[in-house]
């Protein structure tokens, strides 16, 4: 946690405080990573028992690195009493302490646990890991290890588990001097089949070949059984004359056990006096097999996750062509979480028949709308028909739509189909409904509840299968109230309801649509030279109340585009006015390098509300809006702090996710992570978004500012999360310069990373 030099100076402090325990002829050795042994002379169980309760006491009270940390100890205590005609055996007592040891671990810890002979039969009870590895045989502990190596380092770098079984089993074969080996899998019907399998033949005296084969031996298949059946590594022994020349055989089955499962077993048998297997090497086959089943758990895990992926890129790819279909359509442009929403009903409305009413004012992008529904329904394919009935005379609507007869009015010289029969099997866009008459209204509603057409001058009833899409700028509601709209005719349009929010309800898509627009039309007027707007310019964007909507905002951007001829889209050429806060109205312009200092050295907003970004977002106006979300935490009078850090973090990702539109490599790369990291933070920011875990509403300019901060970075490879927490940090330290436990619960990290922090800062 502190790293390795502090690491060693705990364990120095632990070593001098032990010496201070015993006695001047008693010895101390570091054992393990944080594992020591003492060695007591002449003392007996008593004693030791004394001894140890003293160290897990004492030891545990102690703060260690200056009252940094504070540590638990646990303890394992042994004794061997020789016969006086017996030779002590150190390696004996040592492994009853490590027993004794790991059973007060597994026991909770901050104990003494004394040795009895019932611990020899448990299972991981042993402190260090590798003390069933170890025999003492040094040239059989180095093959161990290399072998284990060689397992480890293919299990991480092999893609194909075949592949790597086919390796290893030809390696293993080869060291351990066997004659058959063999790895064993668990089929879906539950019987054992063998997946890779080499015997070794004999060429001659001294010259022998490996060979592949397919099954093993009754014996054999029944020993592996028994292993997957019993989870523990199954000795046979030897076994008289099984082998050619009647030779004795010696065969061992390891179970593969990974995440509490038994997914195949390793069998491995050979000639009793040339196979360089025994009984001590029952735990360097236990951990050996623990490294293939690692491996075969991962190529499950692999199938399984890209049999998902598949059905999911499937699902998306038929989701992503709908919808880039629609939207190449309707040319529909936002990053809102209110359009988000619409659209995300209008998909799942769009595949039924149900009638759609869509409302909004002029300019939102209705008819973009109900274009999408179209497009993302299953009538895609067939005609999507369109009629503005505002633009069509009231004396000419009801044969608009229904058609007519050759002779139905004067200048009905030839028969029309109309356009509800054009829609046929399609859908109906009846834009600015709210204008259709009501002499042809009860007609229409006829149609929407029958489906059946008869056209002007005609009698013949024709069905129709045409689903309506209506869309109206007016209260329909009202209208019906008043009698200006037939009230049965709008509640059967109104079956399902999307409202189009104002532009000025949505200010997450007034950029976004901004540089959409001078996207496509520095490209439609040949302006190649235009990248960007200026800060003043997108300032005075997110300012405007848009009452034109959308359209309003395409019209405004074509024309800077067109009285452009620098690199940007400057105040002067956008024709907005910039009311200042006390509402004056003075003449919109761009602030100067002074302005802007004195407005970040000087901030001014409620504490209360959402205030809007005043002054173009740099690195000083974040410092002092965390300064001031710093006080207001302070202010709040609550017995712990809320998290700044954590919202800073989570807040960073995801409107770097958002700013590129969820591409992730491309929002890593923003912000100066690693796409690794970026994934993992966040997931955590969207789990923490989900559980209801949001900021007060005034953290809502500092969301603001880090939107605006990385709308403008580049992918320079400059850590901004980090920049960013070192100003919060910055400003906790002078807000609360000595207090550890408020400056880290500010942060949101333990007191150790906030001193660490504090140190790196300084």
């Amino acid at each position: 946690q502190f790293g390795r030099p502090t690491g060693d100076l705990v364990i120095g402090e632990i070593a001098t405080r032990l010496r201070c325990v015993l006695r001047a002829d008693d010895v101390i050795a570091k054992y393990g990573g944080a594992i020591f042994t003492l060695l007591l002379s002449e003392s007996n169980p008593g004693a030791a028992r004394t001894v140890g309760t003293k160290l897990c006491r004492t030891l545990g009270e102690l703060p260690f690195l200056d009252g940094a940390i504070t540590l638990s100890f646990s303890v394992g205590a042994a004794t061997l009493e020789p016969a006086p005609d017996e030779k002590p055996e150190p390696e004996i007592l040592l492994r009853r302490a490590d027993r004794a040891l790991g059973a007060a671990r597994h026991g909770g810890g901050r104990q003494l646990e004394e040795w009895t002979p019932e611990l020899e039969g448990r299972e991981g009870q042993t402190a260090d890991p590798l003390s069933d590895i170890f025999t003492g045989n040094m040239a059989k502990d180095y093959r161990n290890m290399t072998l284990l190596s060689e397992a480890m380092s293919a299990v991480a770098a092999a893609r194909d588990v075949e592949e790597l079984i086919t390796q290893l089993a030809k390696r293993l074969l080869e060291l351990l001097k066997g004659e058959h080996i063999a790895v064993c899998t668990s089929a879906e019907s539950g019987d054992t089949e063998v997946m890779h399998a080499l015997r070794r033949e004999r060429r001659g005296d001294t010259e022998t070949e490996l060979v592949e084969q397919e099954t093993l031996g009754r014996d054999a298949m029944a020993l592996v059984s028994e292993a997957m059946r019993s989870e523990s590594v199954v000795d046979a022994g030897v076994v008289e004359g099984t082998m050619a020349g009647g030779a004795q055989v010696h065969s061992y089955a390891v179970p593969l056990i990974a995440r509490g499962r038994t997914l195949g077993c390793l069998y491995l048998d050979g000639r009793a006096d040339r196979l360089a297997v025994d009984a001590a090497d029952i735990g360097f086959l236990q951990a050996l097999g623990s490294q293939l089943a690692i491996a075969f758990d991962r190529a499950q895990l692999a199938e399984q996750q890209f049999a998902w992926q598949e059905a999911e890129s499937q699902r998306l790819r038929v989701q992503l062509d709908e919808l880039r279909e629609a939207v190449q359509q309707t040319k529909l442009v936002y990053r809102s979480e209110k359009m988000k929403s619409l659209l995300e009903t209008a998909r799942r409305v769009a595949p039924t028949d149900a009638t759609v009413l869509v409302t909004g004012a002029s300019g939102t992008g209705k008819e973009l709308v109900a274009r999408a529904v179209h497009r993302l329904s299953d009538r895609r394919d067939k005609p999507c028909v369109i009629v503005d009935c505002a633009s069509v005379p009231s004396t000419l609507i009801e044969s608009e739509l229904f058609g007519h007869e050759r002779g139905a009015y004067t200048g009905a010289e030839q028969r029309k189909i109309g356009r509800l029969v054009e829609a046929d099997g399609g859908t109906l866009i009846l834009d600015e409904i709210g204008e259709l008459p009501l002499e042809v209204q009860a007609k229409f509603l006829r149609f929407v509840q029958e489906k059946e057409v008869i056209p002007v001058g005609g009698s013949r009833v024709r069905k129709v299968d045409a689903r309506v899409v209506a869309a109206t700028n007016r209260d329909l509601a009202r209208e019906a109230e008043e009698g200006r709209f037939r009230a049965d005719l709008y509640y059967r349009l109104n079956v399902v309801h999307l409202k189009v929010p104002p532009l000025s309800e949505r200010p997450d898509d007034v950029l976004y649509l901004a540089r959409h627009f001078l996207q496509k039309f520095s490209v439609q007027y040949q302006k190649g030279i235009l990248r960007r707007l200026s800060a003043g310019s997108e300032r005075a964007l997110v300012e405007h109340t848009w009452p034109g909507n959308v359209r309003e905002l395409q019209n405004r951007i074509l024309q800077a585009v067109i009285l452009s001829e620098g690199l940007e889209i400057t105040l002067d050429v956008l024709g907005l006015d910039m009311p200042f806060g006390d509402g004056s109205g003075a003449e919109a312009r761009e602030t100067s390098p002074a302005e802007r200092q004195s407005a970040a050295t000087n901030p001014t907003f409620d504490r209360t509300s959402v205030v809007p970004v005043e002054d173009l977002a740099t690195w000083d106006s974040l410092r002092d809006a965390l300064s001031e979300a710093i006080e207001l935490a302070l202010e709040s009078g609550n017995d712990t702090p809320p998290p700044l850090g954590t919202w800073l973090a989570h807040g960073l990702v995801l409107e770097a996710n958002r700013e590129s539109r969820e591409v992730m490599r491309q929002a890593a790369g923003r912000i100066g992570m690693p796409e690794a990291t970026f994934r993992r933070r966040l997931k955590k920011a969207r789990a923490s978004s989900n559980s209801g875990e949001s900021p007060p509403p005034h953290w809502e300019r500092i969301r603001a500012l880090l939107a605006s901060l990385i709308s403008a970075a580049e992918d320079s490879g400059e850590d901004l999360g980090k920049r960013a927490r070192d100003l919060l940090l910055e400003g906790v330290c002078e807000k609360v310069p000595l207090d550890v436990a408020t400056g880290s619960a500010l942060m949101g990290v333990t007191e150790p990373t906030f001193r660490r922090w504090t140190q790196e800062l300084s």
